[in-house]
């Protein structure tokens, strides 16, 4: 009897581990009992960051690439960056790459013996298959899929022979769906945008975006300049632009309020209004001649336009506000500048509707800043009303909100610290990686 209960048992495992549809799948988080993959991840940098981080680290320049790819981790900018040790830990060979980073790349390709490196995309793309050819991913994670000019995809499928699964990551509104079907499945943050690219013929699962734990501890060594009582940080966007309402807002919150913006603004690098009126104009004249929006979405210079609720409007209203807007922030500056914020505003785009979840939810949040947002149907889903974040509706409740705030500290305190606690019980990115590594393993399994 002992014989046959072993060899039923020997089978029966031996039957799950092949047909794991017969029982029943285990947590992702124990990897020895499903198979592991070979991922590359694609993370971006902005090409202005790369300029800053250069101008920042002239010594990089005397780096070996393994340094030099420390060096631009240690900036905390690129937040696809976090998952990799997370997906590691899961039992995969994970190996993270800049493709679009030229610095960068041109010293891997001198590194391995690679002659006639140049920035062109060429150049790189000839950098980027070399790399592909060594590792021999199973799956391919990029973070931006538009990356060398969006042609990473077409490379991967032509070049990669291992490449089973090939996914991307999109928190924004696209101007053409459809270029994306290159892809086997889209990861989003919101059920809005996942149903967008269903409906243009593309897989779509949501991974709401996170916070990653380490950046509290990175920024310890960093110095504390001072407190701010009330901030925004990222892209205030245009009067006509997808951002439309959160610009009508942040500009009234500049005249009722202490508000301090870290943004582009036409001062501070963005797109003249002169330009933005050329390309609504185009756009106009064309439609008028009876060019159909769809076409036009796909030229990048007019595709902008589709998302525009009206004609372009100057900026000119922020310009009496210019001691208290600053230029951009990128990376540990970015994140101390919420961790040193009493009260952090955040306000979801246009185009996401009634559905929440931007990223700075959870990093306002996970670095101890009390989170004032717009109200939507999914802030629940993450956490709960008047206990771990405020929310507002309108400008004038947003402005009553932050002033009650600012003249109670310790409701204020108790509600910062209760969002900090869910964010860290619930939104992190190693909470994330679970999600991302069991999308992974399914679509292996199926594919």
């Amino acid at each position: 009897m002992v014989i046959f209960i072993s060899i039923w048992s020997f089978l029966f495992d031996h039957i799950l581990k092949m047909y794991p549809q017969f029982g029943i799948f285990p947590h992702p988080a124990t990897p020895h009992h499903i198979m592991s993959y070979a991922i590359l991840t694609c993370s971006y940098l902005y090409p202005a960051f790369e300029q800053y981080f250069l101008n920042e680290h002239p010594e990089i320049s005397g780096h070996s690439y393994k340094n030099a790819y420390r060096s631009v981790l240690e900036t905390l900018f690129s937040r696809s960056t976090f998952y990799a040790p997370y997906l590691e830990k899961l039992g995969n060979r994970v190996l993270n790459l800049f493709p679009e980073c030229s610095f960068l790349q041109k010293k891997w390709a001198q590194e391995a013996g690679m002659t006639a490196v140049e920035s062109t995309n060429a150049s790189l793309e000839r950098i980027f298959i070399e790399q592909i050819r060594q590792f021999k991913p199973d799956a391919v994670f990029l973070q931006n899929p538009d990356a060398l000019g969006g042609v990473i995809p077409d490379i991967l499928r032509r070049e990669c022979r291992s490449l089973r699964l090939l996914t991307g990551y999109k928190f924004s509104p696209a101007i053409n769906e459809t270029k994306y079907r290159s892809l086997d499945i889209i990861l989003t943050g919101n059920t809005v945008f996942a149903d967008r690219y269903r409906a243009g013929g593309i897989t779509a699962e949501v991974v709401p975006h996170a916070f990653e734990p380490e950046i509290t501890a990175k920024l310890q060594s960093t110095k504390n300049a001072q407190e701010w009582d009330f901030t925004f940080v990222g892209a205030i966007g245009k009067p006509h632009g997808a951002h439309s309402n959160r610009y009508a807002l942040i500009t009234t919150l500049l005249e009722n309020t202490c508000l301090e913006l870290w943004a582009t603004t036409e001062r501070t690098g963005g797109t003249p209004y002169l330009k933005d009126m050329t390309r609504y104009s185009l756009y106009t004249f064309l439609r008028m001649l009876g060019v159909h929006t769809n076409r036009l979405r796909k030229f990048p210079f007019l595709g902008k336009v589709y998302f525009w609720p009206d004609r372009p409007q100057s900026g000119a209203a922020l310009k009496k506000f210019e001691k208290r807007i600053h230029r951009p922030v990128f990376g540990k500056k970015y994140y101390r500048i919420l961790a040193d914020s009493r009260v952090c505003l955040n306000c979801h785009i246009d185009i996401a509707k009634d559905s929440s979840g931007n990223v700075r939810m959870f990093e306002a949040t996970g670095l101890g800043s009390c989170l004032l947002t717009d109200r939507k149907s999914t802030n629940s889903d993450f956490f709960q009303a008047d206990k771990e974040i405020v929310e507002y509706t309108t400008a004038e409740e947003c402005r009553e909100k932050v002033t009650w705030l600012l003249q109670h500290e310790k409701e204020r305190r108790a509600i910062a610290d209760a969002g900090k606690c869910r964010t860290l019980k619930e939104h992190t990115v190693e909470h994330r990686a679970l999600l991302v590594d069991d999308i992974i393993r399914r679509s292996l399994r199926s594919g």
